[in-house]
């Protein structure tokens, strides 16, 4: 179940002013939630309140995102259709040929979207 930073902070700070199984119980969770929880605070402080989780900080590769982008919209231009999987393939060479990578293929981290472009 997925709960907002909100919640776990309420059941944080509930825990703290009583126990970590009073909390639990009064709040329909699991204990080892709530210690997790107690352990991320400061990080969830910072979380927007509807938000669920902190997410990482920026991108692994921004100028493979550009790229990307660039090439994107001159394949467009051209008239040729883009697929999410023709992004993915384009994306990966790169990715494989960096020796930053670790001659890891994982692309997911790009943020690239159709929403986005």
């Amino acid at each position: 179940m997925k709960y907002d930073a909100s919640f776990k902070l309420k059941v944080v700070r509930f825990a703290k002013a009583s126990n970590n199984s009073a909390a639990a119980r009064e709040f329909g969770v699991n204990e080892k939630q709530d210690r997790e929880w107690k352990k991320a605070e400061e990080k969830l402080i910072d979380v927007p309140r509807t938000k669920c989780a902190p997410r990482r900080g920026k991108q692994q590769w921004p100028e493979l995102k550009e790229k990307l982008f660039e090439w994107v919209n001159e394949n467009r231009e051209i008239g040729y259709v883009i697929t999410g999987n023709a992004v993915c393939i384009y994306a990966v060479k790169p990715a494989k040929s960096n020796s930053d990578t670790g001659n890891r293929s994982r692309v997911g981290g790009l943020g690239f979207t159709r929403r986005n472009h």
